[in-house]
């Protein structure tokens, strides 16, 4: 092959390669506008920003979620734009996403020009680095989702709202110095007062007053977060005077920075337990008087009566015949000393506190003379200290 046909041959391939490389300029150009297309009209916020957050590229929807032009977002850092309050967050992020991290994603605020405050969902993912540059790269989708928020905030607020105001108890919100944020139909049914009546009362007002000293005293612990909730069942004073019974609980709300906010307050009007548990008391002591009467009748009554008759013929066989008045005089002493047992035995029962003053020796002693008086039975008792 000639130099001429070399030269021709090889001119051929070198524009077959050239229109191969065009070709595929023509399509990474395609393909890099179909990026670009995508990435300024997607719905949503996107960003390309260094591994610090400052913005390399920003899209159209962006721009307007921040309210600024693109020109002036490019060179500025994300953080300009978030609240202050979320920086800490960000800032760990970033230092996972530059550890190799996989992509993130949270909630943050984003604090526009001239504009309120709005939530955003963000998903953050850091680019492969490349041979060609070691910078690390990441890419932010950013959506707005305030109205999202917005409505899921509404609905909480309608479901606790209907909560609140439908529960079977009083409920109530409870500022710092006692006054009433909010309250339900129920606390106001429960005290008798119309609702403008109420609301000029403070929580102070409603107590009892023996018992207003222990309920400011969990008010304050409330306050100064020492505790966080607190029950306790207390008196309470209705409009009319009259006073009930109460289970109330008090729980303390807190901002995020633990600063005291409000206390929510339920109160549960107890009294038929009370009542119930007063009739219970009462019965109690109803049936141990009774038990009592019969022990001492069955038991004390019966020996004091024996005792009482030997008493009444000591005297006349004193004289007569000596020795049987030995013999009543040693039952009589007998009947009384069991007698004394078996009272003893009984207040004990009375009072279950006192054995514990008592040597066990000692209540062993008085336990086998009251067997001995009731059972008119010899026991030896032998007790080894």
């Amino acid at each position: 092959m000639s130099a001429v046909e070399s030269l021709h041959t090889a001119e051929v391939e070198l524009q077959q390669q050239s229109e191969a490389l065009e070709s595929a300029r023509q399509v990474a150009e395609e393909e890099r506008q179909r990026y670009l297309d995508l990435f300024e009209f997607a719905p949503d916020g996107y960003l390309v920003t260094d591994a610090k957050s400052m913005i390399r590229q920003v899209n159209r929807a962006a721009a307007i979620m921040l309210n600024l032009d693109k020109r002036y977002l490019v060179g500025k850092p994300l953080t300009s734009y978030i609240v202050v309050d979320e920086h800490a967050r960000l800032f760990e992020h970033l230092r996972m996403l530059r550890d190799g991290s996989p992509p993130l994603r949270w909630e943050t605020k984003l604090k526009p020009r001239r504009l309120d405050v709005i939530e955003v969902a963000l998903t953050t993912a850091r680019v492969q680095q490349t041979k060609i540059t070691e910078a690390v790269t990441l890419r932010w989708l950013l959506r707005d989702v305030s109205e999202q928020k917005a409505r899921e905030r509404a609905e909480r607020e309608h479901y606790y709202r209907a909560t609140f105001e439908q529960a079977a108890v009083g409920m109530a919100h409870v500022s710092a110095n006692s006054k009433w944020l909010r309250v339900n139909q129920k606390m106001i049914e429960l005290f008798n007062y119309t609702p403008e009546e109420f609301y000029k009362l403070a929580y102070r007002d409603l107590m009892y007053p023996e018992d207003l000293a222990d309920s400011m005293a969990a008010h304050r612990q409330l306050l100064n977060g020492s505790v966080r909730s607190i029950a306790f069942e207390k008196r309470y004073v209705r409009k009319d005077g009259n006073v009930f019974w109460a289970r109330a609980t008090a729980a303390a709300v807190r901002s995020p920075e633990d600063r005291f906010q409000y206390t929510v307050l339920v109160i549960e009007d107890i009294s038929e337990r009370k009542r119930l548990e007063e009739q219970a008391r009462e019965l109690a002591i109803f049936e141990d008087r009774q038990k009592l009467a019969r022990d001492l009748h069955d038991a004390v009554s019966q020996t004091l009566f024996s005792a009482n008759i030997l008493a009444q013929t000591l005297p006349r066989l004193w004289n007569d015949i000596p020795i049987a008045a030995a013999e009543q005089m040693t039952q009589l002493q007998r009947l009384t000393g069991g007698a004394l047992a078996e009272m003893r035995t009984l207040l004990l029962e009375l009072r279950p506190d006192y054995l514990a003053k008592i040597d066990l020796p000692v209540q062993f002693q008085q336990l086998v003379d009251g067997v001995r008086s009731r059972k008119q039975i010899e026991i030896d008792l032998e007790i080894d200290e």
